[in-house]
């Protein structure tokens, strides 16, 4: 299989993100990457927080598909780093960054831009049956409101993960190693 890439670059408002959302989703059925729901969730909550966080809210979205591995980057003009919050049931936000990490398996990085932003880098691999079992029960749980419960489906994702697929377990995640989008190309691209 061929290398694909998609890049997007927008100031991106909350009525946006469906948007956005819609048009990764057709991209990610192109390309036959299924099922598409962890590569969507992660650009979702990588694009939100470039809404609630970002003074400008451009940012640029890139997603390569090599083989079984989607890597997922999104660059923003703004120094101010992701902070990871604990996680507990009373809240509502923050997190983002712990459903990241669980499900690239902790295989994300931000790295700084040379323009003083920073970019967001994310590694997803292919997903087996035992994953989606759990993904379906942490958003049965979550649609239902049950915060403490879709907490516990995000620590037995973690688990597993670590059990199941794990090779890097503990370690720091690795540089993706491709150029990725910069300001200076203010357009859309497909292949």
């Amino acid at each position: 299989m061929a290398d694909h890439r998609f890049a997007l670059e927008l100031v991106l408002g909350p009525a946006e993100l469906s948007s956005v959302r819609r048009i990764a989703r057709a991209q990610l059925d192109r390309w036959g990457w299924g099922p598409a729901d962890d590569a969507l969730t992660i650009v979702n909550e990588l694009l939100t927080n470039v809404v609630d966080h970002v003074p400008d809210r451009w940012c640029a979205l890139l997603m390569r598909r090599e083989e079984a591995t989607l890597h997922i980057y999104v660059q923003d003009a703004s120094p101010a780093l992701p902070v990871r919050r604990p996680v507990n049931s009373r809240s509502t936000a923050g997190r983002g960054l712990a459903l990241i990490d669980e499900l690239t398996r902790q295989r994300w990085q931000v790295v700084p831009t040379t323009g003083g932003g920073k970019e967001v880098r994310c590694l997803l691999g292919a997903r087996c049956t035992r994953c989606a079992e759990i993904k379906a029960g942490y958003r049965r749980s979550a649609e239902a409101g049950d915060r403490e419960a879709a907490e516990e489906w995000i620590v037995t994702m973690g688990r597993h993960q670590r059990q199941a697929h794990d090779t890097l377990s503990g370690a720091a995640p690795s540089p993706v190693p491709y150029a990725t989008a910069s300001r200076d190309c203010a357009r859309r691209t497909d292949r």
